[in-house]
This record gives structure tokens, C-alpha cells and sequence, in this order.
């Protein structure tokens, strides 16, 4: 094909190919039926607008938009609620918490006389039903509380097994560094083989930097409680600003390990107990972080979870409801939402794009 053409044409054709050009792009198909390039371009365009949403501060994974469009004009009061329910189960929201979504929404309506509602309507009020909901850890507010702490501030990473917890613990390392606190972590997580091994990796990396992070760890089949008491006390001794104690992963029926989660908490009394959950459990985990909330409350009475990390966000599509489920269970605000395995792969949340996603 004689490319000099090409610059004055849109689209070209010979014997053997077709080209469109748009712009910068060229596309090309080879030995195909005349218009079958037009169908694989608007193909390719469609998947390439539903791909990778990315907000200001980073990725937060690869999400097609799917609104909430349940009807068009007018709709009853009880097939809306069917509807929304369905939406919000589609979107990974459980369905004890989709049907009191919906209720909430729908008794507005009622409220003001109406059996009915429009579609503006009803995205207006479920907007505003899921704001209510999405708080967040003021981050300036925590780091004043840091600063003025007249010890090393505690936090306590706590979870079941395999959410990222270690992980998850380097990025808020990380995180804290760079509001320039010093931090020393302490290797808690007794049980699990390789958990200290790995607690040591992330601390080198951030030393081999030329940050400064302490590190603490008496090895494996000791008492984690202590462990930690012995951590807090060298992080006061050496001047730290934060201590960040990583515990065992444990799942909620091991009587045993929730009642050495009750004693860490009640020796220790940390300042900020941090649960590390999945964006991609199902309804179980509600029953995990109730669980973990009724061992810290033993400890010491009426104290609970007070932020949630939720990981892997970028993993599910779309699904973005477990933010709401955790959130409603533990009445806790998300602190980070985790986006990837780096240490720079946490995002405080965005509760305006959370809700557009649901919507």
C-alpha cells in the first residue's frame, strides 16, 4: 500500500488490507471482509473506555461502569426496592445490608406521601444514603495525635490469615515515614512460621533506604503479649514516634488465639487497633471482624476496632460493596484501601468515586 496516500485519507483500502486512521492511531486489518474493520474498532473502543479507572492519588484497579439505572420514568415504591436490592447484591453489598439500604431509601419516599419515585430521585437519595455511610480516619487528625503522644503511639494490626497484614503493615510503615515519624515495628505474630523472616525484609528495605525504622522480635512459641509490651517499651526507650505491633493471623472460632488477642490488647492497650480485611471475602467476614470486636471488648470494655484497612480492592472490578459491609458491621471507618503489593499502594478512600461505582 502506498503510505504517501494515507496522509490524505481516512481510511484506506487495497487488495490485501484495510487502514482507518484517527488521529494518532492507525488501524489496521488484514485480509478482512470490507467493514469488518468499523465493528472491531468500535469494539475496541468500547473495552478501552470501561478499562482502568484510575483517581488523582493512584490506581484503585480496573472497574466497568455499570449504573444505576434500574428503570427510566416513574416506578413503585415496592418494585424499586426489589431492584435496588438486586443492584446492590450485584455490586457485592450482603443482602442484610442491601435490604436495609433499600428500606432506608424507599421510607424516604414514603415519608413525603409518595408510593413512587423518579430516576434522578432515586440516584439522589441512594447518593446521599451511601455518604452517610463512607467515613473515613481524618489522616491530619491521626498524625496530630501521633506527634503529641507523650509515649510511642500504638497500633495493633489484627485480622485473619492471608489478607495482608504484614503487607499491610510495611505500606502504613511507609505512610507514616513519609508524614517524617519514626517508626518501629514489632514482630508479635509468634505462631506462624517465616512471620518474623518476613516482618525483617520490609524493615531492611526501608533501613537500606536510609529511613529509620526499628524492629523488635524474641522469635517463635513465645508469649505475644509480651513480645509486645517488651517492643513498646524499647520504642519509647530508643524515641519512636509510632510502634506498629503485627499479630497472628487468627480466625475468629480458634478460642485460643482470640483469647491471646484479648490479652494483647488488654497488657498493651494500643492506641489505634487497625483490622486488615479482603475486598474479595464474601458474608463470612462479617462474622470475623464481630468476632474480633467481641475479643477486644473482654480486654477491656467497650473498646472495638477503630479503622478497617480493606486490601486488594483492585482485584474486584466493580464489586466494591465489601467497604460497606465491613464498615456497617464493625460501625468502623475505613483507614487505607490497598491497591497492589508496593509499599506506595494505599489510598485513603475517595467516598465520592466509592459511591459512583456502587451508583
Amino acid at each position: 500500500m502506498d503510505r504517501t496516500k494515507m496522509s490524505e485519507k481516512k481510511r484506506v483500502r487495497d487488495m490485501v488490507a484495510e487502514w482507518r486512521i484517527e488521529g494518532d492511531l492507525i488501524y489496521l486489518a488484514i485480509g478482512a471482509k470490507e467493514g469488518v474493520l468499523d465493528t472491531k474498532v468500535e469494539e475496541f473502543k468500547r473495552n478501552r473506555d470501561e478499562s482502568a479507572v484510575k483517581n488523582d492519588q493512584g490506581k484503585i484497579g480496573r472497574f466497568t461502569r455499570k449504573t444505576l439505572q434500574l428503570f427510566t420514568g416513574k416506578i413503585e415504591l415496592g418494585e424499586l426496592r426489589t431492584k435496588m436490592v438486586e443492584h446492590l447484591v450485584d455490586k457485592n453489598v450482603t443482602p442484610k445490608y442491601a435490604e436495609q439500604l433499600a428500606d432506608g431509601i424507599t421510607e424516604q419516599f414514603r415519608l413525603s406521601g409518595r408510593d413512587w419515585a423518579t430516576e434522578a430521585e432515586l440516584k439522589e437519595q441512594t447518593r446521599k444514603a451511601l455518604q452517610r455511610i463512607l467515613v473515613k480516619i481524618d489522616t491530619v487528625d491521626l498524625v496530630a495525635k501521633i506527634r503529641n503522644s507523650t509515649r510511642p503511639f500504638v497500633f495493633c494490626f489484627v485480622g485473619v490469615n492471608g489478607v495482608g497484614k504484614s503487607t499491610s503493615l510495611a505500606k502504613m510503615t511507609k505512610w507514616l515515614l513519609d508524614q517524617r515519624l519514626t517508626v518501629f515495628i514489632a514482630a508479635c505474630d509468634t505462631f506462624r512460621a517465616g512471620a518474623v523472616e518476613q516482618l525483617r525484609v520490609h524493615v531492611d528495605r526501608f533501613t537500606g533506604a536510609g529511613r529509620k525504622v526499628g524492629f523488635y522480635e524474641s522469635g517463635y512459641n513465645k508469649d505475644d503479649a509480651t513480645v509486645a509490651k517488651n517492643a513498646i517499651a524499647k520504642g519509647a526507650e530508643q524515641n519512636y514516634d509510632a510502634v506498629l505491633i503485627d499479630t497472628a493471623g487468627r480466625m475468629h472460632e480458634n478460642k485460643v488465639l482470640m483469647s491471646s488477642l484479648s490479652r494483647i490488647v488488654r497488657v498493651n492497650k494500643p492506641d489505634h487497633i487497625v483490622y486488615v480485611g479482603e475486598a474479595l471475602t464474601g458474608n463470612d467476614s462479617l462474622d470475623f471482624i464481630s468476632e474480633f470486636n467481641r475479643s477486644i471488648s473482654k480486654a477491656i470494655p467497650k473498646r472495638e476496632i477503630d479503622s478497617i484497612i480493606l486490601t486488594k480492592v483492585d482485584t474486584v472490578d466493580e464489586k466494591i460493596g465489601q467497604i460497606f459491609n465491613l464498615m456497617l458491621a464493625s460501625s468502623a471507618p475505613i483507614l487505607f484501601l490497598g491497591v497492589g503489593q508496593a509499599n506506595s499502594d494505599l489510598l485513603e478512600m475517595d467516598s465520592e468515586q466509592i459511591t459512583e461505582l456502587i451508583l
